[in-house]
């Protein structure tokens, strides 16, 4: 059900999922650090993209949904202590590593956002269908 607001929030998730891999996360000394540089972080971005992708059509079971909303909320949240783990790597001591970091990483760190956003709209879908079915009966 794409008209509704958790499915968008779960498509922007997607997005910029698939998006983030391309775009440069980190300018240092070494060059461009992109989300296929780390085959690891390449996986989890991947990973995390594709269920975010595939949840948006498992509308007719929200309590799974729900659980794979917040589940992939923490891979995304695991993929970005990666990324911070990495490049703080790639710094040279005594330099910070937000000054190296791109405009576009902005995207890593939005997914986990976008993927609470669509939690809370479907926990409030769930929550709309308990009451009403509470009044059928």
């Amino acid at each position: 059900m794409i008209q509704r607001a958790q499915s968008l929030w779960l498509l922007a998730a997607s997005i910029c999922g698939f998006i983030s891999l391309r775009t440069t996360f980190f300018n240092g000394t070494t060059g461009p650090f992109t989300g296929t540089t780390n085959v690891f972080i390449l996986i989890l971005t991947v990973i995390c993209a594709t269920i975010s992708l595939v949840d948006i059509f498992l509308f007719k079971n929200r309590k799974l949904q729900l659980r794979i909303a917040l589940i992939n909320a923490l891979i995304s949240a695991l993929v970005i202590f990666l990324y911070l783990n990495t490049v703080s790597k790639l710094v040279q001591p005594g330099t910070s590593v937000v000054a190296g970091l791109s405009i576009l990483s902005i995207l890593v760190f939005v997914i986990p956002v976008f993927l609470l956003f669509a939690a809370r709209g479907i926990y409030k879908d769930e929550k709309l269908v308990k009451s009403v079915n509470r009044l059928r009966n």
